[in-house]
């Protein structure tokens, strides 16, 4: 077993999908597995199920299932490498050596120790004399206590930074992509106060850089350049932080510094953006870490206002619930907080209960939406409630699930004082600008699923479908993308229906629930590529020692982690499974089934090749045909066959 083998093996064994699931979603114990609502899609009843003994998750509305890498790449839009290096991560377990050679594509570790050692060189040149401005800067903004557990630092003019890699013989190239330094040397960052940025993980992959020398003709804040281990579009400020206090409850701000002071005050939710807008890519992070909610704090100003008004546009079509709390104009929430040298410990109060004050009066993010549409129009005039009407149906046009979709439609209306029935109406008519009309899909009809014993997880998620109608698990591509937002899989093409697709389907189910029964099933020929793929792993899975049921599903779920249609279809077979009184009995009767079937076959193949021949006037074929004819209906058990024709 090479390296790679061995760690995700360790994974696997050590992993607690039960546990990590509850991170996000709230369980309840029913015997052997825990349902909850699910959190690929929005559903009021619970049709989410965890199963504890073979450690694998499987939606009843959805249908998306897989174990616990699969969990993280759904949950996070990650792949399956960086699945595996979390995981590994939160059971301290070792990843050095696995990745050699495999091509896996992201950042090889040495990375992020290059500019972990670069953090720890500015920290240590902040606390000798070259950094007494910066540490003057921190002490008027009241944030030394944040030096060490923020490692602040201060970057060196004249060079310094240049001497120090060739001496610790760091990587240049990584320098370069951090934006540290330019093809020629250039210190981009010289003479700032320094800011590492972290991933979620703890990882340095970058840095933020603020001037201290006002007046000079310079950005007040500067980031590292977009590399391939620093995109900001996913990064915030300070959540390392958030997640180390276990805070759940986070609050978006603007900058480093109000980060930071929020902090220092108890207010260890707090986290920011890198100098851009919130994106899909925020909201799937905040949606991980703030499970007790999220509030965006904005400027009162009317940059501020801007920014509300664009979160509001970029997460309305996530399932991340958004509140917004804007700051009276000119009020600084660092400035309010931070313990500065000419405060008094009872205005330090103060300051720090206002802005408690403001984030429990925030507001959900439609409403605050509206609030700002009132500034700018007068919408007791008619043809400004038409205006923002307009505004509205592009909104709403960016809302892939449909019942999302009309409660905000109902909502919006209300704001507006228009009859619910005319806005949808009036909103259904208006074409998004720049967006062209999207043709829906043509809808997969739900079936009954069939199931002897009462009780499972399937019979309490019919109950949340109208009818006591379950989707199967194959769906659309609109249905899959608000699933999973931002996922790049691709929804799995259908399995064919009917009879022997059924009894294919039972047959590996079988082999779920008895996988020594996989050597009766080398003599069958199986037709459905998706089975022959899974049986193929299951195989391998016998050969390499996993010889129980328990073992070898949690096998075919890691095997399967990066085919979603493998997972579901892996599934879709336990279910069945569970209503077999015995395996055994079952396998036996669908292999009578199935080689009578396929003897019927062949016999229906020689008739019509028979006829064929007959009509050609092929006296040799035609003899032979009928031979073969007659031995096929012997194989049938029929003791006096009659002839082609007369089976005809």
């Amino acid at each position: 077993m090479d390296r790679f083998e061995e760690v995700r093996e360790q994974v696997r064994d050590r992993a607690d999908l039960v546990a990590l699931v509850e991170e996000y979603v709230h369980l309840k114990a029913h015997g052997r597995y825990h349902m909850g609502l699910c959190p690929f899609h929005q559903e009021k009843t619970p049709s989410f199920a965890v199963y504890t003994d073979k450690q694998y998750f499987h939606c009843y509305g959805c249908g998306k299932a897989g174990d616990v890498f699969s969990f993280l790449m759904e949950r996070d839009g990650v792949g399956f490498r960086e699945a595996l290096e979390t995981l590994a991560d939160r059971y301290g377990i070792s990843t050095e050596g696995a990745f050699g050679g495999r091509g896996q594509q992201g950042p090889r570790e040495d990375v992020y120790g290059t500019l972990s050692k670069v953090r720890d060189w500015f920290r240590y040149v902040l606390q000798t004399a070259e950094g007494a401005g910066a540490r003057e800067y921190l002490e008027h903004r009241g944030m030394s206590a944040a030096i060490e557990s923020f490692g602040l630092g201060f970057h060196p003019s004249g060079g310094r930074l240049r001497a120090y890699v060739e001496e610790q013989k760091l990587s240049r190239q990584v320098l370069e992509q951090a934006g540290l330094l330019g093809g020629d040397g250039y210190e981009r960052f010289a003479g700032r106060l320094m800011f590492p940025i972290e991933d979620e993980r703890g990882r340095v992959v970058g840095f933020g850089g603020r001037i201290l020398v006002t007046g000079e003709e310079k950005a007040k804040y500067l980031n590292s350049p977009e590399s391939p281990f620093f995109t900001k579009r996913k990064l915030l400020f300070g959540l390392r932080k958030a997640k180390q206090a276990n805070d759940r409850k986070l609050v978006v701000m603007e900058g480093y510094t109000d980060v930071i002071a929020a902090h220092l005050a108890g207010l260890t939710g707090a986290v920011a953006s890198l100098g851009t807008a919130l994106t899909t890519d925020h909201a799937r992070l905040l949606s991980r870490f703030a499970t007790d909610g999220v509030v965006l704090l904005f400027d009162g100003d009317r940059a501020g206002r801007l920014a509300a008004d664009r979160a509001f546009r970029e997460l309305v079509h996530t399932q991340l619930p958004v509140r917004i709390a804007l700051l009276d104009e000119g009020t600084d929430p660092a400035d309010l907080v931070s313990e500065l040298p000419d405060r008094s410990p009872e205005e330090v109060n103060a300051g720090r209960d206002r802005l408690r004050e403001i984030l429990a009066s925030a507001e959900d993010s439609l409403t605050v939406w509206f609030r700002l549409q009132r500034l700018r129009f007068d919408l007791t005039l008619d043809v400004n409630v038409e205006r923002v009407t307009g505004e509205c149906a592009r909104i709403l046009a960016t809302v892939a699930d449909p019942v999302r979709r009309e409660a905000l439609g109902r909502r919006m209306a209300q704001h507006l004082g228009v009859g619910e029935a005319v806005f949808l109406r009036t909103v259904s008519k208006i074409r998004p600008r720049g967006r062209p009309e999207r043709q829906q899909a043509p809808g997969r009809a739900s079936s009954r699923v069939d199931r002897a014993a009462a009780g499972g997880p399937e019979e309490a998620a019919l109950e949340a479908t109208e009818g006591g109608e379950s989707q199967d698990f194959e769906i659309d591509a609109d249905t899959w993308e608000q699933a999973a937002p931002g996922a790049v899989t691709r929804p799995p093409r259908p399995l064919p229906t009917g009879a022997v697709a059924d009894a294919e389907l039972d047959l590996l189910a079988c082999v779920l629930s008895a996988p020594e029964l996989l050597k009766k099933l080398e003599t069958l020929d199986v037709t459905l590529p998706q089975v022959r793929e899974v049986l193929e792993f299951a195989r391998s899975g016998l050969s390499e020692g996993s010889s129980d049921k328990d073992q070898i599903v949690r096998y075919l779920f890691m095997r399967c982690v990066e085919r979603p249609e493998l997972s579901q279809l892996v599934a879709r077979c336990l279910d069945r499974a569970e209503h077999f009184k015995d395996p055994l009995d079952t396998f036996s009767q669908l292999q009578m089934d199935q080689l009578a079937f396929a003897t019927k076959a062949k016999a229906q193949r020689i008739r019509y090749e028979l006829q064929q021949a007959r009509a050609q006037g092929d006296t040799a074929r035609v003899n032979q045909l009928t031979q073969e004819y007659l031995q096929q209906l012997r194989s049938r058990g029929q003791s006096s066959p009659e002839s082609p024709e007369e089976s005809a």
